[in-house]
């Protein structure tokens, strides 16, 4: 079917600029091309629609086929393929849940040989046409079960990289790492039998402190995010390493790009706390994720304004990975002073260490959404409910 979708005509009707209207107008229309199933024609057009800002690479070079869009909607961006592919310069690299092959494309240029594997044989077939179309030479792609790949080849490789998918009945229950397939924690004498070094990409919402409990000699891990967002966990698993691990949180987007490192450290005894002073300073979600507020407060000079409160103050404005805001007032958490205040205003509410959730609060005193002015609800670094009256800067 493939040789079917490359025929000229098909590839200038996929191609061709749609409206929206125009697109959802095709279901409609009778199919142009009998050799070619209709639904299979337009499965294109909305694959390649769905690349256009997340894969402009694969959406911007002709004769790519796409698979179907849930594919695509699952892979990941051209940014994190990039990213993840830069920690892996090495000789030789095994992707063992190769997908629609965007990582394995990436790692290819900065791996001198990589074997793409996929179990489903139309997603590998089509994978490893577009690897040709996009000039991977260096590429070797196998349909198979990776786990019983790797029992019976006799190569070894620098590195394993795993994007373990959580299995259909986990759908709903908290996220753990035996509940995906492949299952990494089962495998994973196999794969250090195989590799040295091994890449594992999760769900930011896995629980890091039980990733940690789960898995041996973990090196580095990579919290990566893209415009405010954390999108996904790198794990850097090496055989042959038993410290901590290091931590680096990432941001991706060019205009806020940033990377930090620091030691995985939750608790916060430590950190000095103060009553709000001039700035607020919101962490990064990626800083968020990993805990990192020891750090923080030890690189910036920041106070928290209670331990279990992760917002910081400090009485000047400085370059600090998060969001920031000049505070104008901080208010007690008593009705006629909040009466006097915030009822019936206008402001973007946050909760943190609070007791009552953003939509109470919202509903409680009659706040309106506003994008320029900010209420924080806190506790103190005495106990206290407060409100800080911020804007962003």
């Amino acid at each position: 079917m493939i040789a079917a979708l490359l025929l000229p005509e098909i590839q200038a009707f996929i191609r061709t600029e749609r409206t929206l209207a125009e697109r959802k107008a095709l279901a409609f229309q009778k199919n142009p091309f009998p050799a070619v199933p209709w639904q299979l024609v337009l499965e294109q057009i909305e694959s390649r629609e769905k690349c256009r800002e997340k894969l402009p690479l694969w959406a911007d070079t002709p004769n790519i086929i796409y698979p179907p869009a849930l594919s695509v909607e699952q892979t990941s961006s051209e940014s994190l393929a990039r990213y993840k592919a830069s920690l892996t310069n090495s000789s030789s690299l095994f992707d063992a849940t190769g997908g629609f092959g965007v990582d394995a494309y990436y790692f290819s240029l900065h791996n001198k040989e990589v074997t793409y594997c996929e179990q489903n044989a139309d997603l590998a077939a089509i994978a490893q046409h577009n690897f040709k179309v996009l000039g991977s030479a260096n590429m070797c792609a196998v349909s198979q079960n990776s786990e019983t790949y790797l029992q019976e080849t006799s190569e070894n490789y620098n590195w394993i990289y795993l994007d373990p998918a959580r299995r259909h009945d986990q759908k709903g229950k908290v996220f753990r790492l035996e509940d995906c397939s492949p299952n990494v924690t089962e495998h994973l004498p196999l794969y250090f039998s195989k590799a040295a070094n091994v890449l594992l990409k999760t769900a930011p919402f896995l629980d890091i402190q039980q990733g940690l409990l789960t898995l041996k000699q973990v090196r580095e891990i990579h919290i990566v995010a893209y415009q405010g967002e954390v999108k996904e966990l790198l794990w850097w698993l090496d055989g042959n390493y038993h410290d901590n691990p290091i931590f680096r949180a990432v941001e991706l987007h060019p205009k806020n790009a940033f990377s930090e490192t620091f030691t995985w450290n939750p608790e916060t005894a430590s950190i000095p706390t103060s009553e709000p002073l001039a700035y607020l300073y919101e962490p990064h979600p990626s800083l968020m994720k990993g805990a990192a507020f020891i750090h923080l407060s030890e690189k910036y000079g920041v106070c928290q304004i209670h331990r279990h409160t992760h917002v910081f103050t400090h009485n000047e404005r400085i370059d600090f990975p998060g969001k920031c805001y000049k505070i104008a007032q901080t208010i007690p958490y008593k009705k006629k002073e909040l009466n006097a205040t915030i009822y019936g205003k206008a402001a973007h509410v946050v909760t943190r260490n609070f007791p009552e959730m953003v939509a109470q609060l919202r509903k409680k005193w009659h706040i309106t959404e506003s994008e320029t002015n900010s209420l924080f609800f806190v506790k103190d670094k005495n106990d206290q409910l407060c409100v800080v009256r911020a804007q962003k800067v």
